[in-house]
């Protein structure tokens, strides 16, 4: 250091480390001290002069890394990295994932999932994760007949749950003799109509009502119709033969009135 002498201020938050010293050299070169759980944020080297007697040097806390990792279950069960927030602190600090959850519909935070981690403390040396698990929703599946039940007809299908977003097959059309079965109407309980695609539909985030009815077949009857002077066979529904049925009659009597 100059003859006068000289000061040397290491800082750190609200630490001082102060050396001093002389020399006769006119220039001087000062190389920064390292300190356990701080990182010099100055020049690592500064010098020293006649005319700047003082050097300091700055420090600031080493930051602790830490993440947040949201895991979301798979159509199959298994779970998938969707997010990952990464935070900085200092080292040593008690963490949490309190208030960090991300909402995403059909989905509900689960904190007994195995491998769940809510909290824990940051280390300089090592990278600190959390990890939060958020399983699907599951809603009912049920069945209902509207209108006329004819007798006969099958108990509709059981009530099934089923997980958001899993495709549902349909149940089949219940068969009844003499009656034709109008099909299976999907909806949510509120009302929102469910598209079914080849006889399945993608599970909401909500209750599915599946409705069906029934209508009365059309049947055919078969008349034969014998007089004194001929015979004729009519087949068809009801409403054709009586139609058949009157244009005969009328005929019958222009012929024989």
């Amino acid at each position: 250091m100059p003859s006068s002498g000289g000061m040397i201020f290491h800082k750190a938050i609200s630490t001082f480390l102060v050396e001093t010293g002389t020399t006769s050299d006119q220039n001087v070169m000062i190389t920064f001290k390292t300190f356990e759980g701080y990182t010099l944020k100055s020049d690592p080297v500064q010098k020293v002069t006649q005319e700047n007697q003082v050097v300091i040097f700055y420090y600031v806390p080493k930051t602790a890394i830490y993440h947040i990792q949201h895991w979301y279950e798979r159509p199959n069960g298994e779970f998938g990295l969707r997010y990952i927030d990464t935070f900085n602190t200092a080292a040593g600090q008690s963490v949490t994932t309190r208030g960090q959850e991300i909402p995403v519909d059909g989905f509900t935070l689960d904190t007994s999932i195995a491998g769940t981690v809510t909290d824990g403390t940051t280390n300089i040396q090592n990278v600190l994760s959390l990890k939060l698990y958020y399983t699907r929703n599951t809603h009912q599946v049920s069945y209902q007949y509207e209108g006329d039940v004819p007798t006969g007809a099958p108990a509709v299908p059981d009530v099934a749950n089923h997980k958001y977003q899993a495709q549902v097959t349909v149940a089949e059309n219940p068969n009844v003799t003499g009656y034709i079965f109008i099909g299976w109407t999907a909806a949510t309980e509120n009302g929102t109509a469910v598209t079914t695609t080849g006889g399945k539909f993608v599970m909401p985030d909500a209750n599915v009502v599946l409705k069906g009815s029934f209508t009365a077949a059309e049947q055919n009857y078969f008349v034969q119709i014998i007089t004194e002077i001929f015979y004729i066979h009519v087949c068809g529904s009801a409403a054709q033969i009586l139609a058949i049925l009157c244009g005969f009659s009328r005929l019958f009597c222009k012929i024989f009135s």
